[in-house]
């Protein structure tokens, strides 16, 4: 029996040898089994799954060489591993033992001797040492023997390392030159291109072609070859890609009975680049992660002699696999980026028109005038820097004639503004200009607003596309005006219109006009973006125009309230003047007519006196002068509207006669009263 430090330097020496990390494994082992009373060993290594124990080297060598496994739940091995400490079973016979001894290796022993093969960082598995005797010599010192898993675990970490490694510089010099490639652009049909190209030149075949599906019904999205291709190579594909067939090396023949909607054959240009049709293939899957399927193939694979053709091997289809996953992430990112870049245009299109619709309702809200607001709305329309088009017209529902009627138009100047004058219309500055525009009204917009006016048309769909457009509440874009039967002719000749399109205007759930614009100057074609930023503007019209008519009918009704007020306030002073008059003339009414009765007495008595009856003449005409007045006082102070309430018929009675008495007396009318007790009634007293 060697020293321990004789055993560890021999160890040391086989572990750092210029031989295969697993004779190197071998070599510690069998000089391990050739110390002492020790005659077997085995190197178990964990599984992947670290549910089993697997053998690795054995000792002495057999040939060849066992492959068993042990699984970790049904042997004493589990506690070693568990809590990295040495084994030791002194009687390997007994019944705790019967699983292990079902395995050839433990068999015919008296001893097994366990220790856990770890570094600092990993537990690789177990070395097992067999021996005849119950405690074998030579293994007293656990330091020695630890020392020796230390040094295996190093030579297995150096081995794992250089597997990988190795594996790694091969997969990462394709990695190198295919993602020089695809890593150069992100434009999808030139990344496409450069993807064919570079696998064929990496994986040395006369050909290669990929195609990319979409969405359910397998629609092809992206199809590309490069070199000698066969005829039906796009059929052949699109079919495994229904069928979602993994990747496969395979002799090349021409599909019996293909699919017969995937028929299509390549361009017959494609084989006459090469000598000949490739007689093999390989193909592999693209997987992406949405919603996107493909195939990659490469044909012919080209000898080292100079006409020959090789056959495709296992590794070339794990390279082709590895490439295929990697270039179906860069043509998704590409799909993506494409994707990206139209939603980006649109997003910075809808941007833009968010902004200037903004610009536009800011313009609107500046101003409660009915007729500057319907000015304002068109501007914009018509403006370059807003909505674009060269004209547009503004038609209302007229509800008590259920018909639509024209209000105003705006036309697009026809001489261009130069930059120098044209002002600045960022933030607010579309804003300021459409409330400038709308302020100063020219001659040819009057002109074109007079010509629009005359337009009045009853709500039938006979009447064309602008009463239909409010009949359906939906867009109309009409192509040809002049040729289209539903257009209203006579409308189309008198505007001159070629191509225009029609909008209903909404407030409250309900279609109140019509806007319709065209492009009659640049004949630039209206696009459905346009007509939903058209649309978007015509519900803020809409909702602007409403509130600027009940902000009319609130002006007009508070200037009638106001004027109403007025009336009453002066009724109210001319009624308190009459009840005061009234009043007055009923108090001095009482002496006046105590005074003239007694006058006209003595008028009478004193007949024979001419001086004296001068005197009461004067009076006489003098009181008649004031019950006149009285009386005209009363009718001015008189309320017309009369007041009701319950009276007594009598007291009215007597009342009135007492106002007639002096022409009783002066015709000479005796009243005779005679009346009977009444009950009260409700009348004007």
């Amino acid at each position: 029996m060697e020293s321990g430090i004789q055993i560890i330097k021999k160890v040391i020496q086989v572990a750092n040898a210029n031989i295969d990390f697993d004779e190197r494994l071998q070599g510690i082992l069998e000089l391990l089994t050739h110390q002492g009373t020790i005659q077997k060993g085995a190197l178990l290594l964990l599984a992947p799954n670290k549910e089993m124990l697997e053998l690795k080297n054995i000792s002495p060598r057999e040939t060849p060489r066992p492959t068993w496994s042990i699984p970790l739940s049904k042997n004493p091995f589990a506690d070693c591993l568990k809590n990295r400490r040495f084994l030791f079973i002194p009687r390997l016979n007994r019944k705790e033992h019967k699983n292990l001894l079902k395995i050839p290796f433990f068999k015919g022993y008296a001893s097994l001797l366990v220790w856990p093969v770890e570094d600092d960082n990993y537990l690789y598995g177990l070395l097992c040492l067999l021996s005849q005797e119950g405690r074998p010599q030579g293994t007293e010192d656990q330091e020695i023997f630890q020392m020796v898993c230390r040094e295996m675990a190093g030579v297995i970490r150096n081995s794992r390392i250089y597997t990988e490694a190795k594996k790694r510089i091969a997969e990462l010099s394709v990695l190198y030159q295919v993602g020089k490639v695809i890593g150069s652009t992100l434009e999808l049909e030139d990344l496409v291109e450069r993807t064919v190209a570079i696998i064929a030149q990496v994986i040395n075949a006369r050909g290669s072609a990929l195609i990319i599906t979409h969405g359910a019904d397998q629609a092809v999205k992206i199809e590309a070859e490069f070199g000698v291709i066969p005829p039906f190579t796009k059929g052949v594909l699109t079919r495994e890609i229904l069928e979602g067939k993994g990747p496969y090396i395979s002799p090349l023949e021409t599909p019996k009975d293909p699919l017969p909607a995937v028929t299509e054959e390549m361009p017959i240009e494609a084989h006459a680049r090469g000598k000949g049709v490739p007689t093999s293939w390989m193909c592999a899957p693209l997987r992406f992660k949405g919603p996107y399927q493909g195939r990659l193939c490469v044909y012919g694979r080209v000898a080292m002699e100079a006409e020959a053709e090789a056959q495709f091997s296992q590794d070339d289809l794990s390279i082709l696999s590895t490439i295929g996953n990697i270039i179906a992430s860069s043509l998704e990112n590409a799909l993506t980026f494409q994707q990206l870049e139209i939603l980006a245009r649109k997003n910075e299109m809808m941007v833009k028109s968010l902004s200037i619709l903004y610009q536009i309702n800011s313009a609107m809200m500046t101003t409660a005038s009915y007729e500057e607001l319907l000015r304002i709305i068109l501007e914009s329309i018509t403006l370059k820097e807003g909505l674009g088009f060269n004209r547009a017209i503004l038609l209302l529902m007229d509800e008590e004639s259920k018909r639509l009627k024209g209000v105003k138009g705006s036309a697009q100047e026809r001489e261009p503004v130069s930059e120098k004058e044209r002002p600045e219309t960022s933030d607010t500055g579309l804003s300021r200009l459409l409330v400038a525009k709308a302020s100063r009204v020219s001659a040819e917009a009057l002109a074109l607003d007079r010509q629009i006016q005359a337009i009045s048309l009853p709500l039938s769909k006979e009447n064309g596309i602008l009463a239909q457009t409010v009949l359906d509440g939906r867009v109309f874009l009409i192509k040809d005006a002049r040729r289209d039967p539903r257009t209203n002719k006579g409308l189309v000749k008198q505007l001159n219109i070629d191509s225009f399109a029609s909008v209903p205007i909404f407030a409250k759930d309900k279609v109140i006009g019509v806007i319709a614009v065209d492009t009659y100057l640049d004949r630039h074609p209206i696009g459905e973006e346009d007509l939903q930023i058209l649309s978007m503007l015509a519900r803020q019209a809409g909702l602007a125009i409403e509130n600027a008519r009940l902000y009319e009918y609130i002006e007009k009704t508070n200037q009638e309230l106001k004027s109403a007020q007025e009336r009453l306030l002066e009724s109210e002073k001319l009624m308190a003047l009459g009840e005061m008059a009234a009043g007055m003339a009923h108090e001095i009414r009482n002496p006046l007519v105590s005074i003239g009765g007694f006058v006209r007495r003595l008028f009478k008595k004193f007949q024979g006196d001419s001086q004296v009856q001068t005197y009461f003449q004067v009076i006489i005409n003098e009181v008649e002068r004031l019950e006149k007045t009285l009386n005209e006082i009363l009718d001015f102070s008189q309320d017309t509207r009369g007041t009701f309430k319950e009276e007594d018929l009598n007291q009215i009675v007597g009342g009135a006669l007492e106002l007639i008495r002096r022409e009783l007396d002066e015709n000479r009318i005796a009243v005779q009263k005679e009346l009977n007790p009444l009950p009260r009634v409700f009348c004007d007293g």
